[in-house]
């Protein structure tokens, strides 16, 4: 079998081209894969030039009976998935709906082009009761975009990217459910992989970084929002702090939101920005507990959560999206219902206080990320679903 996989791909800072680097070497055993970027960049990773054909896509010279399925790896970053785009509108394929709210992705569009006529256009094609009002919103700048709100889930703005799709990929049940309550495509779930784990002194790490051996260490990663929840952690960790409490914030920071909650503050909180995949594996490795808060959810899943699972890590997740599909004994559910901020504070009081409590979590953790979303098992999903889809144009 041969596929075409349309992906962003490092330098590029996306998650999406994380997940897509540590997925194609156990996807290369099922199937020959040509890849297709866009023209800025020239991908770093020397082990996928090596071993993968990396093509710039250009609409005129792409030969879709070339092959026997295509893949298009979806997200909000416009710059990073702006050729996807325009290649799925042309040869449709498989779709991977990495986020299900996609408001995001046609902000940035509306942004880069100066031009509202098409965000309008569509909002008002799939909301037609509410759509000019939702435009009207997103082109005013109110200081919360609609991403950031309870009214994603409601207004996603996937419609046009599913309905170009043959075949869609989802990475939950959560996703599943509300796709097949407005779409009849062929859908599969396929769980976003785990990492095999390289032994390592954790100790020895922990000096590296600055940390003490009495020290309580956690770590939140990802880019810095609204929706990860800061506005309720940190005056929760802030309750708990001590000379030894140190929380780590792994992320970009755009907006500079960080700065003004944590004015103030008697907690340390240790803020890193953008850090290497090597240097991020070793503040997961450092940690005690973790905390991957997203609330309103965008419809998304983790890989840093998947990450720290596999590190075997206790984590505190919001109750709610995707993050309801993990099992009970894995993770801690922290309700978005009632007052978050407290049960926050008690769960991690409660982790601090009591090791045994962290390492049996974090066991349950790892035991999920290898059993259930082990790399193999995920890229086997792939080649079986690809092959039950094939491109409409191929050759026989």
């Amino acid at each position: 079998m041969k596929i075409a996989l349309f992906t962003p791909l490092n330098p590029v800072r996306s998650g999406i081209a994380d997940y897509n680097e540590e997925m194609l070497p156990e996807l290369r055993k099922h199937a020959e894969i040509d890849l297709y970027i866009d023209g800025g960049y020239t991908p770093s990773n020397s082990l996928l030039r090596e071993h993968f054909p990396i093509h710039v896509f250009r609409a005129a010279d792409f030969r879709p009976q070339d092959y026997d399925a295509i893949v298009y790896h979806m997200g909000n970053n416009f710059d990073a998935h702006r050729y996807i785009y325009e290649a799925m509108k042309a040869f449709p394929g498989i779709v991977v709906l990495h986020d299900y709210v996609l408001q995001g992705f046609y902000a940035e569009m509306l942004k880069a082009n100066r031009d509202s006529s098409r965000y309008l256009e569509l909002l008002q094609k799939y909301y037609p009761r509410d759509g000019a009002r939702l435009a009207q919103r997103m082109i005013d700048r109110l200081p919360h975009p609609i991403w950031e709100s309870e009214l994603a889930m409601q207004f996603p703005l996937n419609e046009e990217i599913i309905g170009m799709a043959k075949a869609l990929i989802v990475h939950s049940e959560f996703l599943k459910m509300r796709v097949n309550e407005n779409h009849s495509l062929p859908l599969t779930v396929i769980p976003h992989h785990g990492h095999t784990i390289v032994p390592c002194d954790r100790n020895h790490i922990r000096r590296e970084l600055g940390f003490h051996d009495h020290d309580l260490v956690l770590l939140s990663t990802g880019f810095v929002t609204k929706n990860k929840r800061y506005e309720a952690i940190i005056p929760a960790l802030n309750e708990l702090a001590t000379d030894n409490l140190k929380y780590v914030i792994i992320g970009q920071d755009e907006a500079n939101y960080l700065k003004v909650l944590s004015k103030n503050k008697a907690l340390e909180i240790i803020r890193k920005g953008f850090v290497s995949h090597a240097d991020l594996a070793k503040y997961i490795a450092a940690a005690d507990i973790c905390l991957n808060l997203r609330y309103p959810t965008m419809g998304e899943n983790s890989g840093s959560l998947l990450r720290m699972m596999s590190h075997a890590k206790p984590v505190l997740v919001s109750d709610t999206g995707s993050y309801r599909d993990l099992p009970d004994a894995a993770v801690i559910k922290i309700s978005c219902a009632v007052d978050e901020k407290e049960m926050i504070t008690r769960f991690v009081q409660a982790l601090a206080a009591d090791p045994d409590f962290r390492h049996s979590l974090g066991r349950e953790a790892a035991r999920y990320a290898l059993e259930e979303c082990n790399m193999a098992g995920c890229a086997r999903q792939y080649a079986e679903f690809a092959a039950r889809n094939p491109a409409p144009n191929r050759s026989r």
